[in-house]
């Protein structure tokens, strides 16, 4: 290039940078906006994107609640004191959820049971409204959350089964029946008894939810079934017992036999179940984070929960501790997805009369 070529092309850049210069002081650029903060909260749940549990609707505001059964997902183990995942559990619950083509089946069809040569849960309409939004290192906001998310569920006259998390989320959960009607007894399985004081500072956490749920004015009772292994302090056994607490351990409840230790239970208006997954034998049940000798088999588990099915109103259910990332190839998730339908399959057949079948839901 020549020096006259050259002199030509920085003159036509500077020409060009003079006139984006001048169009730049004529239309000066506006201020940004800035974006408002985002508000996790103002989202009670975090609706599904897929299918949900079992092939249930999935819907994306408690609102939308108009079926006979509601699942909700509480993402929390934040009240874990050793091995933490329970976190995961619903995520993993709905992973195995509807394995071999159930989440695909004709809706409302219900399922064929080949061992016990019965379909069931036909007819019945079931919603899956995700997860509650649950905030890191947000402890009691979380519970209000969790709290409000199940009084919304009752107040479209659903029953509720929770998805766990841990052992902690049983009193938001029971929290939301305050006012209700009727008292309720609480149906606890777990190989812990969990209902130690805290020690002082820590109250709310999943060694304690028990101690928790029976203070609430809404809680007639409590019975403990499954419970098993050592202990160094029996104080918390001690003051169930003069509380009223009925504890019944897995050695026993199995030689004294199933419908018998079913059928000890007091009779009430209506219960509530909470069962630690690790009430199972941890031989069968790796997907936990305590896991203790012992315990039940999935036969039996599903027996006791058929015979508590006809004991009376559930008003609701929650399978928690389910921590996957303990087990090998979901066999811990696919047992206790199972066991929930199993469970769901009983109630509506000895109790159907307390679940009025929901209006038409669209879709």
């Amino acid at each position: 290039m020549t020096q006259l070529g050259r002199r030509s092309f920085f003159r036509s850049i500077l020409a060009a940078q003079a006139a984006a210069g001048a169009a730049a002081a004529q239309n000066p650029p506006q201020p940004i906006k800035p974006e408002p903060p985002v508000d996790f909260y103002a989202q009670p749940m975090r609706p599904l994107r897929a299918a949900g549990f079992y092939g249930s609707d999935a819907v994306d505001s408690f609102d939308k609640i108009s079926h006979q059964v509601t699942f909700l997902g509480v993402p929390f183990d934040l009240g874990t004191t050793a091995r933490p995942g329970a976190r995961y559990g619903p995520r993993a619950l709905r992973a195995v959820a509807g394995f071999g083509g159930l989440a695909q089946q004709r809706r409302w069809a219900g399922f064929y049971d080949y061992e016990e040569g019965e379909r069931y849960l036909e007819g019945v309409t079931m919603a899956d409204a995700g997860d509650v939004t649950i905030m890191p290192a947000d402890f009691m906001p979380n519970f209000d959350r969790i709290t409000d998310a199940i009084r919304r569920i009752l107040a479209s006259r659903s029953m509720p089964v929770v998805l766990g998390g841990d052992h902690s989320i049983t009193f938001p959960v029971l929290r939301a029946f305050e006012g209700t009607t009727e008292k309720i007894h609480i149906i606890h399985f777990d190989s812990h008894l969990d209902f130690s004081d805290g020690r002082g500072a820590v109250r709310y956490a999943h060694g304690n939810p028990m101690r928790r749920s029976i203070e609430l004015g809404s809680v007639s009772g409590l019975s403990s079934l499954g419970v098993r292994g050592f202990s160094s302090n029996t104080q918390a056994y001690e003051q169930g017992q003069k509380m009223g607490v009925q504890v019944i351990p897995a050695l026993k409840m199995l030689r004294m036999g199933i419908p018998q230790a079913v059928a000890s239970i007091p009779k009430a208006a209506q219960y509530y179940i909470s069962l630690d997954v690790d009430v199972i034998d941890p031989s069968l049940f790796t997907g936990t984070g305590t896991p203790v000798p012992g315990g039940f088999t999935y036969y039996q588990m599903k027996e006791i929960l058929q015979e508590v099915a006809k004991k009376g109103k559930i008003a609701g259910f929650e399978f928690v501790e389910v921590a996957p990332d303990y087990e090998v190839f979901q066999t811990s998730s696919r047992m206790a997805s199972r066991l929930i339908m199993d469970f769901l399959a009983a109630i509506f057949l000895y109790q159907r009369h307390h679940y009025p079948a929901s209006k038409p839901v669209a879709g």
